[in-house]
């Protein structure tokens, strides 16, 4: 694969915070080098639950005409020493370094707050699905599935052969995305064979469960899933044809496929960027009439599409909001959206996976809890 290829294919989380390290080296004047050039400590937000969190890969059976798939698990753990878990697996790391010039220590480097195969806190925890944006990755809204972890949840984030910019295995075989986004019929077709994905994946988490680091630590009768935008919208599809997930978040997404016709009996909540509305998006005000049970539609006052991703946070360690318009990155600092929207998702699971096992009177009264949180519907 070329340069520009591989460019065009890895738009990732900070682009693998890659587009904008891209442009910081570009207005700094030339190309860095991997020996010469110090590589600044980026790190997403520290989780603030009383957990630390533990992190593994796993490689899953995929269905029977999808390749195997790759998932990663966040999860609590008392360690407080262990190897620290890197942001990408190895080769991708390589090839996002050697495509956008950059020192490969700069992304290697960052820091994810978990510690790699890190023993699991006793018992079994209820556990959340992530699903990422079009292209992306399992760990491209890192800072989301470490605060969950923290708070007592195993979150499981899944890539998508094909669509996924790379997907990476433990024998090194790379996958790079071929899928391309010709509007809404592609995207509904992409969200259709997530759901696929994700029935395999859910059969391969029992094994998980029988055999692994994690025997016996997930408790697969409480399963939940939220999505970052055409994840949410792979969510909402994952609901209505997944009989073991209990209840859904949408993270910014426009909705496809059944989503806008089937009607939905099991909770399902919006959390929107400024903008972004019922009264702005008509998929979600398709949507909205869809939804029989527990529904919250909620702005995160000041958010742009990405601050629901590690892309805000990496874009404004490297002092780069200049080159993003504010509905992409908001004007809410990303540590605050981050919190604002870890708040809401772990009162929403709680309620919903732990029978309210905390107060989550922030989904009923948001903009009395918290300044940046408006609900809207």
């Amino acid at each position: 694969m070329n340069r520009a290829a591989l460019r065009r294919r890895l738009v990732l989380p900070l682009a693998l915070a890659v587009a904008p390290v891209a442009a910081l080296l570009g207005a700094m004047g030339g190309t860095a080098s991997a020996d010469t050039t110090p590589a600044p400590r980026l790190s997403l937000p520290a989780p603030t639950g009383p957990y630390r969190v533990g992190t593994t890969t796993a490689e899953l059976p995929g269905a029977s005409d999808r390749p195997e798939l790759m998932a990663q698990l966040w999860y609590p753990t008392k360690a407080t020493q262990g190897r620290d878990a890197s942001y990408f697996p190895p080769k991708t790391t390589l090839l996002a370094a050697r495509t956008f010039h950059v020192p490969v220590k700069f992304i290697a480097r960052i820091d994810t707050h978990a510690l790699v195969d890190a023993t699991p806190v006793d018992g079994a925890h209820p556990v959340v699905l992530f699903s990422p944006g079009e292209n992306g990755l399992r760990s491209d809204s890192t800072s989301l599935e470490l605060e969950l972890a923290s708070r007592g949840f195993v979150v499981v984030g899944f890539d998508v052969p094909g669509e996924s910019a790379l997907v990476e295995y433990p024998n090194g075989q790379v996958i790079p995305g071929t899928w391309k986004d010709t509007g809404d019929r592609s995207r509904a077709q992409a969200v259709q064979t997530r759901v696929t994905d994700l029935r395999a994946g859910l059969h391969g988490l029992s094994v998980i469960d029988n055999t692994r680091l994690l025997r016996n630590r997930l408790d697969l009768t409480r399963i939940g899933m939220f999505g970052f935008s055409l994840g949410g919208a792979t969510t909402a599809d994952a609901l209505r044809a997944l009989p073991q997930i209990r209840a859904g978040v949408d993270l910014d997404g426009s909705l496809y496929g059944s989503a806008l016709t089937t009607p939905l009996r099991r909770p399902f909540m919006l959390l929107a960027r400024n903008s972004h509305s019922t009264k702005t998006d008509p998929s979600w005000q398709s949507a909205w009439s869809q939804l029989h049970d527990f529904h919250r539609e909620i702005r995160i006052v000041g958010a742009g599409h990405e601050s629901f991703s590690d892309n805000a946070t990496f874009i404004n360690a490297l002092n780069l909001e200049g080159h993003y318009p504010p509905a992409e990155i908001g004007t809410i600092p990303p540590d605050r959206a981050t919190t604002a929207v870890g708040q809401l998702l772990t009162a929403f699971f709680d309620r919903y996976l732990n029978s309210g096992h905390t107060d989550s009177a922030i989904l009923d009264t948001p903009h009395q809890l918290n300044a940046n949180l408006v609900r809207i519907g």
